[in-house]
């Protein structure tokens, strides 16, 4: 290699270490800047939730506020939400919380920092921004909350129509229907903002969609019908159970049907105990067996062809009827049919000692947990 080139080879990795180095420390540098920002920002954020926490926290009347900064919106929002919560237990504590947050929100203008955060805000903003109109029953907010029902997804666009149904009670057949269509909200996430609404607020309106419905949209929503008044409930499953041909829907009927079945449902459940699916009868068992079960019923089913359905009868005979099952599978000539009474007395049997077993330890921590007596002797 002649001169020239070696001082130019030379040059050049003097040049790529510089710049290697140069390199290197930005990184550092710049990865120190973000911890110590991020430290900082945790810092400022711990101390004003703090503060707010005493603010929202209190039952004294407070007469001096501190403003709220646009950055500082979300945190302070997000924390007066979940004291909006409370203890669902304690209604009269939660009813005196909930006026007087309420109160606070309208001095604070919450209202207007919500807008405003739903307006520009990103999407954790705008779910904020929802959740807290909806819970301050803003009247001003109907029609952004509206739109915003129309193009938000996910979580977003469930504390929209809540906002909404909390707000306006026509609102809740939009609520309904959204809850059959989408397939973009969690059953358990629908089933909160159910429970939060109300069956008076949500029952006729989950009734007229069920009458409108069919298909997938109908077997998503017929599993929240447990949530509504049982009488409009009832009905709703009864016109499923006469209207609909299709197994899985009978299905999902009949196991909506099971926690608030009454003697007057017992015929309407029977028709399905010979169904050709074993889902479908495997679902009137379960609804059979809150009635009491029709004991000659659970007997054709303990020759049933499909090994679950004869263990589910036989199960609901065990439950309602332990003497009657135990005398018949002496008596059975059917082998399947006493093997699978057999199987359903002795894991009732194992449940009965496993309770016992854990009501004695109970009953032992509890003494051991007493204060000792202490006895004074007479003299």
């Amino acid at each position: 290699m002649s001169a020239t080139g070696a001082e130019l080879f030379i040059v050049a990795m003097w040049w790529w270490a510089v710049s290697t180095f140069l390199t290197s420390f930005a990184i550092v540098i710049t990865a120190v800047t973000v911890r110590w920002y991020s430290a900082r920002r945790r810092k400022y954020t711990d101390e004003l939730l703090a503060r707010w926490r005493a603010v929202f926290a209190t039952h004294e009347p407070v007469l001096l506020l501190p403003p709220i900064r646009r950055r500082d919106a979300f945190a302070v929002l997000g924390l007066w939400n979940d004291f909006q919560k409370g203890r669902a237990e304690d209604r009269n504590v939660l009813s005196a919380r909930v006026v007087r947050l309420r109160d606070l929100a309208r001095r604070l203008g919450f209202e207007k920092l919500a807008l405003d955060m739903l307006r520009h805000g990103d999407a954790g903003d705008r779910l904020v921004a929802l959740t807290t109109l909806g819970s301050l029953r803003s009247g001003e907010a109907i029609d952004a909350i509206r739109r915003a029902m129309k193009k938000e997804r996910g979580v977003v666009a469930l504390a929209a129509f809540r906002a909404a149904a909390l707000i306006d009670s026509q609102c809740c057949d939009d609520f309904a229907l959204a809850c059959a269509n989408r397939s973009d909200w969690s059953a358990t996430a629908i089933e909160r903002v159910c429970r939060e609404l109300g069956p008076e607020r949500l029952s006729g309106a989950f009734a007229r969609a069920v009458k409108s419905l069919s298909g997938d949209a109908l077997r998503r929503i017929i599993p929240f019908l447990t949530l509504c008044d049982e009488r409009m409930a009832r009905s709703a499953i009864h016109h499923v159970l006469k209207r609909e041909h299709d197994s899985e829907t009978f299905a999902r009927a009949l196991r909506a049907l099971a926690p608030i079945a009454r003697t007057e449902d017992r015929a309407v459940i029977a028709q399905f105990l010979t169904h050709v699916s074993p889902f479908v009868r495997l679902a009137a068992i379960a609804a059979e067996k809150r009635l009491g079960t029709h004991k000659s019923l659970m007997i054709k089913l303990l020759g049933d062809s499909n090994a679950w359905v004869r263990y589910r009868a036989a199960a609901a005979l065990v439950q309602t009827a332990p003497p009657f099952a135990g005398v018949f599978r002496l008596y059975s000539g059917d082998r399947y049919g006493r093997d699978a009474l057999a199987q359903a007395m002795a894991e009732s049997k194992l449940w009965r000692r496993n309770e016992l077993h854990f009501d004695r330890r109970s009953v032992r921590a509890d003494v051991s947990r007493r204060a000792p007596v202490r006895i004074r002797s007479e003299m």
